[in-house]
């Protein structure tokens, strides 16, 4: 087994980029003295130990060829890869057999028509239609038998059998079922009547349809967060427009894989909602920021829990939570200002604007304006600089704001495409300095709340003519190079002993993916084509898709036909449920319970491991195993980009069989629960440490040696 070195570092300011390996490779992790602080604690702490250079901020819910992170695969090439699990064709792709019963009827894959496009002045949204002697060593040094096990050969595999075997991981076919299924999440996620053909088997029925109406607005549909029922404006504005940055950047692996209609409407569910809060913007910017809320700090009585009190079904929540009267719509105005989600929501739109311009010119208008008076009043309706959560305390704890001046540049930017106004232009260096001034900081980590980075690039993309280009190009060179060296400089990145860059505990997966994203976006404009930095990103998406000590996919039912495993037992509620005539869903059944998720949520992109690379399949932890609306965002834009970086045909298409031949259940499996993290407070019982129980984070990583 080859051993991970520290990682390379790339040297972009010289114009070109080149690998520089560390000189020591045994050298432990680096651990950012920051590491596990709340987001501000870290910035602060940045601060004060650089004469007031902020370092950072970020929140809670915050090719084929061998990429630039040495040995990312973690077989030697004469060894044989892990022998399928399963021996039917890869689920969801050419060669599937028969169609799960719960499915809809087969479809396009498109709109009704079947054209892929909506007409030109489709004001209601989008029609639906989805069609082991070494094992030993290693397994005894980490006292890691009850984790799934690194997979190591066996000595009775022949080297005539690998031979006849055809890896389907990390091929185009299989970065386009992934890309397929990431958007598959997002139907998991909608609320209200989804209609006949706009669900999935378990989420058929209405749900939240009295969202609103205490404000008089109907706001039942728009998207939940992650494994709760609660609608966050912020994340989920803020997902809207990365997805329809991918869109814009990356439309060719999405249109090969046939898969940017199912991006359409993807945006179009999150965009149809922002209109509605915004329904009477032009009443002092009133604009509904949040439906229901979370528990609050220091809960220790039901009540208090609100929304993350209930562990149901979805459309059972008014009939089975005693407290679901306590669940309201939160509302900014320029009285209480939250010029976070303004901005956010600006940006959303003024995206999507772009997005739609091809295929509905009524609508794309009508997002453009909305951006435009949205913007206006994030500008003007907060001159006291008031943070949102002085207007809003239920917000926190999960989404508290650290500053709002890179959502402001972020809004600028995608309106300054969407409009080539040079007002926007003009007010981008204006906004980055309003408040926290982040002018001269490239970010900590891309993130919902960290767009520093982001809202540069946009910027740069967008004008290449900008007055400030050349700041702009050293902040985020500063960024990418940050990440792509991963050495814990500046508070930054570090990469664990399996080649993945940590920036914190609360799903690293986020940080390192959107980081990615970034990365890939400035390789496309401004480096040249196969760059080291393009290798780094792959190396990342790599790793979040197998090349990991377990061999993990962290996306859920992309298994590379067995494989790979994935996760079964996410941190999220419907899909935690089963049927009504099966049983109840509950805490203590549901959350609590030690066997697999009954519903497979195919495309969800979980936390994801701690800095020793360990991870469990524990759906108490909502610190690595939760999924959300904003780790899946950066996924349809690089998988978009991995499908045609590594496909050896130019614009040919890549065939998926349609969504209904996938195998929703999933088998109760081995109903054992792992053991929680040491100091984790959970809800749920757990058992003493033992050697053969142990818990994360590991004592040293596992592709470390002792």
């Amino acid at each position: 087994m080859r051993t991970f070195g520290r990682g390379p570092s790339v040297d972009l300011m010289a114009g070109r980029s080149r690998l520089l390996q560390s000189a020591d490779s045994s050298k432990q992790m680096q651990r950012p003295a920051s590491h596990g602080q709340p987001a501000e604690e870290i910035i602060n702490t940045a601060r004060a130990s650089s004469n007031g250079t902020a370092a950072g901020h970020a929140a809670k819910k915050a090719d084929a060829g061998v990429g630039i992170v040495q040995a990312t695969n973690l077989h030697d090439p004469s060894l044989p890869r892990p022998s399928a699990v399963a021996k039917t064709a890869p689920r969801g792709q050419v060669g599937a057999s028969e169609p799960s019963a719960a499915w809809p009827s087969p479809g396009s894959g498109d709109l009704e028509d079947g054209s892929g496009q909506m007409s030109a002045d489709d004001e209601s949204g989008p029609r639906e239609q989805l069609d082991g002697s070494s094992g030993e060593a290693l397994a005894d040094s980490l006292n890691a038998s009850w984790l799934f096990e690194p997979q190591l050969p066996h000595a009775n595999v022949s080297a005539a059998s690998l031979e006849s075997s055809v890896s389907t991981v990390h091929t185009p076919v299989f970065w386009a079922d992934a890309l397929r299924k990431s958007l598959l999440f997002y139907r998991a996620q909608r609320s209200g009547d989804l209609g006949p053909t706009g669900s999935l088997p378990w989420r058929t029925a209405p749900s939240f349809l009295r969202d609103g109406a205490d404000v008089g607005v109907d706001l039942s549909k728009g998207y939940f967060d992650a494994g709760d029922y609660i609608k966050y404006a912020q994340p989920a504005a803020y997902s809207m427009a990365v997805l329809a940055w991918g869109a814009i950047e990356f439309p060719d692996g999405l249109e090969r894989s046939g898969q940017l209609s199912e991006l359409h409407r993807a945006i179009r569910w999150g965009t149809d909602f922002i209109l509605r809060s915004a329904t009477h913007i032009a009443h002092n910017c009133t604009y509904y920021a949040q439906v229901g809320r979370g528990a609050s700090s220091g809960c220790s009585e039901a009540r208090c829990k609100y929304d993350h009190g209930y562990w149901g079904r979805p459309e059972d929540y008014y009939t089975e939570y005693p407290f679901a009267g306590d669940r309201r719509t939160y509302a900014i105005d320029s009285r209480r200002p939250g010029t976070e989600v303004w901005a956010q929501a600006s940006a959303a739109l003024a995206s999507a604007a772009i997005v739609f311009t091809r295929t509905s010119n009524a609508y794309s208008s009508r997002l453009l304006a909305t951006a435009k008076t949205l913007y206006r009043c994030a500008k003007q309706s907060n001159p006291s600089n008031a943070l949102l959560q002085d207007s809003l305390p239920e917000v926190e704890p999960q989404y508290k704001s650290w500053g709002f001046s890179d959502e402001l540049g972020w809004a600028a930017a995608w309106l300054y495409d969407a409009t080539k106004e040079a007002a926007y232009a003009a007010d981008f260096e204006l906004n980055m300095r309003r408040g926290e001034d982040r002018w001269f900081y490239e970010g900590f980590g891309a993130s919902w709340d960290d767009l520093n980075v982001m809202a540069k690039l946009k910027m740069l993309t967008a004008m290449r003519s900008y007055v400030h280009a050349e700041h702009l190009h050293m902040m985020v060179h500063a960024y990418v190079s940050k990440w792509v060296k991963c050495n814990g400089d500046n508070s930054g990145p570090v990469q664990t002993g399996c080649g993945l860059c940590f920036l914190q505990k609360w799903a690293p997966l986020r940080y390192s993916l959107t980081s990615a994203l970034v990365a890939v976006v400035y390789e496309k404009h401004f480096l040249s084509e196969a760059s080291d930095v393009g290798e780094w990103a792959m190396g990342q998406l790599r790793y979040a898709f197998g090349d990991n000590p377990f061999r993990i996919s962290y996306m859920i039912g992309v298994d590379g036909g067995g494989e790979l495993r994935t996760p079964r037992k996410p941190h999220h509620r419907s899909s935690s449920c089963p049927p009504k005539d099966e049983g109840e869903c509950s805490e203590g059944r549901s959350l609590c319970g030690a066997c697999d998720s009954p519903w497979v949520l195919y495309g969800a992109m979980v936390g994801g491991p701690d800095e020793t690379d360990c991870w469990n399949d524990d759906r108490a932890n909502y610190v690595r195993n939760e999924v959300a609306l904003d780790y899946n965002a950066p996924l349809p834009a690089l998988l978009s980009w991995a499908a045609t970086r590594t496909a050896t045909t130019a614009r040919s298409a890549i065939k998926l069989t349609p969504n209904h031949f996938l195998e929703f259940r999933q088998r109760l499996g081995e109903c054992v629960l792992p053991p929680h993290d040491a100091g984790a407070q959970f809800s749920c019982p757990s058992g003493e440490a033992t050697d053969d129980n142990p818990r994360c984070p590991f004592k040293y990583s596992p592709c470390k040696r002792k």
